[in-house]
């Protein structure tokens, strides 16, 4: 188990943040 759950949720934002910007 990742003791760091807040990274997946960075690597989520960004991931969103980057498709919204190519949309």
């Amino acid at each position: 188990m990742d003791r760091h759950p807040s990274s997946h949720i960075i690597e989520l934002r960004a991931f969103l943040f980057l498709d919204f910007l190519i949309f």
